[in-house]
């Protein structure tokens, strides 16, 4: 499958695999308090028997099977656009993200810039091609 046809879901995964954290749950610790604690991704709460056991120095946890929406909230594909460097243009169309470095440049098109920037920082890491 080809990078500038993902969408979705389908790019969040690969997003969340190049940033890695595909798989983990992404916690939000309530002021602290581990009970009250809930995954971002998924809303599975530390209340639960399942993560109970949910503190500030638990390693990452494994189990989640959302991801969070890269392509579709800024606060998400933000910080990788930023960090990235990954440059946004308005087309005739469609939006046109490229990065580039090493002379090596990676180029996504998509209906939103969100879009756009995400497939093109999937392409950067996994190529344009992929096999699904």
């Amino acid at each position: 499958m080809k990078v500038n046809e993902l969408e979705g879901d389908a790019l969040d995964r690969l997003v969340a695999k190049a940033e890695g954290t595909l798989g983990f749950h992404r916690i939000d610790r309530c002021d602290g308090d581990a009970f009250c604690s809930s995954c971002i991704n998924c809303g599975l709460c530390g209340i639960n028997d399942a993560i109970a056991a949910w503190d500030f120095g638990d390693p990452p946890v494994l189990g989640c099977d959302k991801v969070l929406s890269y392509s579709r909230l800024w606060e998400y594909a933000g910080p990788i656009i930023e960090r990235e460097r990954i440059k946004l243009s308005p087309g005739v169309a469609e939006w046109i993200a490229d990065w580039m470095t090493d002379g090596r440049v990676e180029i996504g098109y998509g209906p939103t810039a969100m879009v756009a920037a995400m497939r093109c920082y999937v392409a950067s890491k996994f190529g344009e091609e992929l096999s699904i």
